[in-house]
């Protein structure tokens, strides 16, 4: 976990140049990011790619690295990651605009754990990542996804969210809005 921790913490001090999401390519033109809840934030149903002004790459995915299913963060352009997707630049995007270029001032894990019914022990995984731009501006990058039918955002899963605001993250207590350190689901 400290190993992750320490990572994710480097995104402090970088400026984002480009941002791209990546979708599985499912052959249909629609974009599964673009939903009837676009108050709420992007849902991708596999990541999210910033090109640093330094030139490196940050790819945000949900992986299997602690337990299925979490967000992963990855040093690589996505493009190494998944061959099947289809992607669209989101750098001009209203919520990602007004970040492009902007210094990242801190970024956090917040972890969270399942209790497997073979195991005596839990398994901590990261369920969010929260990035703090220096105009105290925070987005969460969840390994969640929204249910329609119950109106509740599911962790643990195999989709990844963006969330552009507080009050959506404290509404669906993500991030530092958790209510403790429990699944959330």
């Amino acid at each position: 976990r400290a190993e992750f921790d320490t990572f994710v913490e480097t995104l402090a001090g970088q400026r984002i140049a480009r941002v791209t999401y990546f979708e599985i390519d499912y052959s249909t033109e629609h974009s599964f990011y673009i939903t009837p809840y676009p108050h709420i934030g992007h849902f991708l149903d596999y990541g999210v790619e910033w090109l640093l002004e330094n030139g490196q790459y940050r790819s945000f995915i949900w992986d299997g690295t602690f337990i299925q299913y979490g967000v992963g963060l990855f040093p690589t352009s996505m493009d190494e990651e998944v061959t099947t997707s289809r992607h669209w630049d989101m750098t001009d995007d209203s919520h990602w605009k007004a970040l492009i270029n902007k210094p990242i001032a801190s970024a956090k894990v917040y972890w969270s754990w399942v209790s497997l019914s073979n195991q005596d022990s839990l398994i901590y995984y990261p369920q969010e990542i929260g990035i703090t731009f220096a105009n105290a501006h925070t987005i969460y990058i969840s390994a969640s996804e929204y249910d329609q039918s119950s109106e509740r955002v599911k962790g643990m899963s195999d989709a990844i969210f963006v969330v552009f605001s507080d009050n959506v993250a404290r509404k669906y207590k993500l991030g530092q809005f958790a209510e403790d350190d429990t699944l959330r689901t």
